[in-house]
């Protein structure tokens, strides 16, 4: 019996600008909570911090190349971090990048349980936000 092929997986409005945009502006994708969704749209969360694992570092490592590849950076043309919450997306320019020790020293207080579970106790990566995308 022939094997079928899948059909193709729908494309989401965080899949089609997965890299780059049409002009070559770099992006990054986040996948949040929607408590966190709200903050970052409402412009009152003005960084985004993860853990620094191999997946993190590599797009760090796209995202910087050109700047000298030494953290932090701050950036002359924006890349564009895309945030994802459900079918809901929202798109705000990226203004630099640091790398930090642990997540205490990003946010500057004691992590909870579920940021500890999220960010563990090692260095971490800052994404710092810029305005919206127009």
């Amino acid at each position: 019996m022939a094997r079928r092929k899948p059909y193709p997986r729908p494309r989401s409005a965080a899949d089609e600008d997965r890299y780059e945009h049409d002009d070559g502006t770099p992006r990054i994708s986040f996948r949040i909570r929607r408590r966190y969704y709200d903050l970052v749209v409402a412009g009152v969360k003005r960084s985004e911090v993860r853990k620094a694992s191999p997946y993190w570092m590599k797009h760090v490592t796209r995202l910087v190349e050109g700047y000298g590849r030494e953290l932090p950076v701050s950036f002359v043309r924006c890349p564009i971090a895309t945030f994802v919450c459900g079918r809901d997306v929202h798109r705000r320019h990226l203004v630099g990048i640091e790398l930090r020790a642990s997540g205490a020293e990003a946010l500057g207080r004691e992590l909870s349980g579920q940021g500890r579970a999220d960010l563990g106790d090692g260095p971490v990566v800052v994404f710092n936000l810029g305005g919206p995308v127009e």
